[in-house]
């Protein structure tokens, strides 16, 4: 096997990784979707004395625009016949997609965040680092799109947090940072056991196709034998036989 041979089918193998990778990213953005205006619009609705309802309507419908335009993506990939071509554009889409809902999600440090009461700063929190923790275990598969969320959501919040009067918005914030964190341990254990199940699947595919190919033509040649054959297993059983 020449070195170009081998580079070649190296080069094939990291594309059908890469191939595999953003089919289950764009999997389950439908779900993410449903989630992501659930809490978003409970988090409005415990904090309607503090935000100003066009402020809020406008700040979840820009929400909703960034998980429809993830939608439309992902049913644009279904019918993309030369996916493993396209891979890494349609990779670099979806971690756009994902940056800018991380964008989103964090603007509410800005847009709605609940000043002085401190309950209501728990629940924004808690809120907030329930989707960054959310985003690691669905973006998992890719650490970049994992950075870029948690990032952009968790930056804005511990800015406005530890510039915060309030004498718990630390204890508030140092909570939801560890809980982030013991996510992503366990997150990063998930990916390397998938990305491992991935590889192992994609060394299968030759062989499988190699397997089916010779039986192919076992069962050719036996068809243009002239004579009858018969071929049986331990059990006497009749596996493969032509029509003479």
């Amino acid at each position: 096997m020449t070195k170009h041979k081998v580079a070649s089918d190296s080069i094939i193998k990291h594309m059908q990784i890469k191939q595999e990778i953003v089919t289950l990213l764009f999997s389950d953005v439908k779900k993410s979707f449903i989630a992501a205006i659930s809490v978003a619009g409970m988090l409005l609705a415990g904090l309607s004395d503090f935000v100003k309802l066009s402020t809020g309507l406008s700040w979840l419908g820009l929400l909703a625009l960034t998980y429809i335009l993830r939608l439309c993506l992902g049913h644009q990939l279904k019918k993309d016949v030369f996916q493993t071509v396209h891979v890494i554009t349609w990779l670099k889409r979806f971690r756009l997609t994902i940056a800018v809902s991380g964008i989103v999600w964090g603007s509410a440090a800005f847009l709605i965040f609940p000043e002085n009461n401190t309950q209501l700063q728990a629940l924004f929190a808690l809120a907030l680092a329930g989707i960054a923790a959310g985003g690691l275990v669905s973006f998992y598969i890719d650490e970049v799109s994992s950075v870029m969320f948690v990032s952009a959501i968790v930056l804005p919040i511990s800015y406005v947090l530890i510039n915060d009067p309030n004498p718990y918005a630390k204890n508030i914030l140092g909570l939801a940072i560890l809980f982030i964190i013991y996510v992503a341990l366990a997150s990063k254990r998930m990916a390397m056991g998938l990305l491992s199940n991935i590889d192992l699947r994609v060394q299968a595919e030759p062989q499988k196709k190699a397997i089916h190919e010779l039986s192919l033509l076992h069962h050719f040649n036996l068809a243009q034998t002239p004579i009858g054959l018969r071929a049986w297993d331990k059990n006497l059983t009749i596996t493969s036989c032509n029509k003479d």
